[in-house]
């Protein structure tokens, strides 16, 4: 699951340099500054590599700079700072120095996590030292998913950060009850001596209170206190430019809805276009037979349509990460690639199999449900509490679909119109919403904490994918009889290559929109998509809609817009 914030409402500028504009933001009270994309990915790039002088002549430069994040469009690293890339990379040096210029060692990105839950994550001991102890970031702050960074190094399996940041948390309630009331009390000096007591020797058999008490005190002396004769800085809103002069700075500043209402119509046209020629193709592939006369057969093998959108993926992913000089290593274990593979595989198969039984209006209106069950993973697996709005928003998708289903036939008109076809296309509808809410949960759970770019999970997942397919078509001897039905019928040839490369196109077309206006835009083109696709194949192949169906559409999609609307207005 995505999440987005609206665009700040655009407040007058005043230009301040050529790398630099400075907006007074009165509703918030701060500032928002605009920086350079060039000078950004440098220091960002510096706080990486351990480029300490670099990062210090930036400084110099520019000491807004200091806060200058990431805009990745990977929602596990998006929003990055210095501080996160430093202590992930175990860039000591320049963790204690960021935080001794007077940056929040607290700082957050855009999931919430702290540069502690980077460094748990990867398992940089050092960093976690410098952090919790010098620079006194908190140890026990929860990310958007209700994890601690003692929770990311438990799930990493890094054993000396587990005990780190136990200890680290012991201590930090511990200088917290001396600093307020001169003393602790005998629970938190116990918790303290205990964490203490598999690495230190001294601290083992102490039962006296008094004992205890003195031996927490004389461990909280023995460590450094964190930097706080340094002021914290507040952090600036931050929004990236390219370098330019003043005067059209000032030109791009007084004229920003052409550029905004360019790009929008750019994303609602490539993610609408791709994914609605995918949908029409994904109909025409599984529904309608190739061949004349006599000769007519229907494509079964929707495991080799996986297998050929994957290789597709995959292939473009390898090419943009070696294009842009990104990570072309697994970042996160092979495993759990293959984990969420697996998930994917099924729910496609499944998505694709289901349009042999039901007809596409159905199999989109259905998928419009996805939300109940990744509510419901959410819950099991996250931990998420979700709100009286998006259980009304659910009933209402759920009511609006059970109409869909009531006052009309299902079937497609080439399937045989029965209950059995009905049953069969409802049951793998049902299993495309569990495998899919799985896949995107799953997904959420397993990469957090993982500072990867999109392109690597895009490659590792589709690679997996397409080897997980691979191995299904081999196993069951679907594979040659697919590429048999391609030999005696060339057309499909067309329409796989189609519908792999708008599928491939779509990826591309959701991470850009995703990247430019956050996933609240992006949900909403996906909901106008989904409703055009129903419109248009009940046109192109068409698919007769009864009134109580109409009824049952208008009530899915108002709930979705609602939801969107709301969603917007907070």
């Amino acid at each position: 699951m995505f999440c987005g914030a609206c665009e700040d409402v655009e407040t007058p500028v005043k230009v301040n340099a050529t790398l630099q504009v400075v907006h007074e933001d009165e509703e918030s009270n701060g500032r928002i500054v605009e920086l350079d994309r060039a000078v950004q990915k440098r220091w960002l790039d510096a706080a990486k590599a351990g480029e300490l002088e670099v990062m210090k002549k930036l400084y110099a430069e520019n000491e807004d700079v200091l806060y200058a994040n990431g805009e990745g469009t990977n929602y596990g690293f998006s929003g990055n700072t210095a501080l996160h890339w430093a202590a992930y990379n175990a860039r000591v040096d320049c963790v204690r120095w960021l935080c001794a210029q007077g940056m929040d060692p607290n700082v957050t990105n855009k999931g919430e996590s702290t540069a502690a839950h980077s460094a748990a994550g990867a398992g940089r001991l050092d960093s976690l030292v410098a952090l919790v102890h010098e620079c006194g970031a908190e140890a026990s702050l929860a990310n958007d998913v209700h994890e601690r960074p003692i929770d990311v190094a438990r799930q990493r399996g890094h054993a000396d950060c587990v005990a780190l940041l136990r200890d680290a948390q012991s201590i930090s309630n511990l200088r917290k009850e001396i600093d307020r009331d001169g003393a602790c009390s005998i629970k938190t000096a116990r918790a303290v001596v205990q964490a203490r007591a598999a690495s230190d020797a001294t601290c083992r058999g102490l039962t006296e209170k008094s004992e205890l008490l003195n031996k927490a005190r004389e461990i909280a002396e023995a460590l450094p206190r964190p930097i706080r004769d340094v002021e914290i800085k507040p952090r600036p809103i931050i929004r990236r430019m390219t370098t330019a002069s003043p005067t059209a700075s000032t030109h791009q500043a007084s004229k920003p809805e052409h550029s905004q209402l360019a790009k929008i119509a750019f994303c609602v046209v490539s993610v609408v276009g791709s994914l609605i020629a995918y949908g029409i193709l994904q109909e025409r592939i599984m529904t309608r037979p190739y061949g004349d006369g006599a000769e007519k057969e229907f494509f079964k093998y929707s495991v080799f349509l996986v297998l050929s959108n994957r290789v597709l993926s995959a292939s473009l992913a390898a090419f943009i990460l070696a294009r842009i000089g990104g990570a072309v290593r697994p970042v996160a274990p092979l495993v759990k690639y293959a984990g969420v593979s697996a998930s994917n595989v099924l729910a496609t198969t499944c998505q694709y199999e289901a349009l042999r039984y039901v007809s596409f209006p159905v199999q989109t209106l259905g998928k419009c449900a996805k939300m109940i069950p990744v509510m419901i993973w959410g819950y099991f697996i996250n931990q998420r509490r979700y709100g009286a709005s998006d259980f009304l928003v659910a009933l209402s998708v759920t009511a609006g679909c059970t109409m869909f289903a009531l006052y009309g036939d299902l079937t497609h008109r080439h399937a045989a119109s029965n209950k059995n076809s009905s049953a069969k296309g409802l049951m793998l509808m049902l299993g495309y919403l569990g495998f899919d809410g799985f896949t995107s949960t799953f997904q959420d759970k397993l990469f957090k904490g993982y500072q990867m770019e999109t392109y690597n999970q895009m490659l590792y997942v589709n690679g997996c994918s397409a080897c997980l397919s691979f191995v299904w078509l081999v196993s069951d001897g679907t594979m040659w009889t697919a590429l048999d039905f391609i030999t005696r019928h060339p057309a499909v040839t067309t329409d796989i290559l189609t519908l792999s490369l708008s599928s491939m196109l779509g990826q591309l077309a959701i991470l850009y929109t995703i990247k430019e206006f956050g996933a609240l835009t992006y949900a909403t083109i996906m909901t106008t998509r989904q409703l055009l696709s129903i419109i248009l194949s009940c046109i192109v192949f068409m698919h007769p809609l009864t009134l109580g169906q109409w009824a049952g559409t208008a009530l899915v999609f108002g709930a979705l817009y609602a939801k969107n609307a709301s969603a917007f207005a907070r």
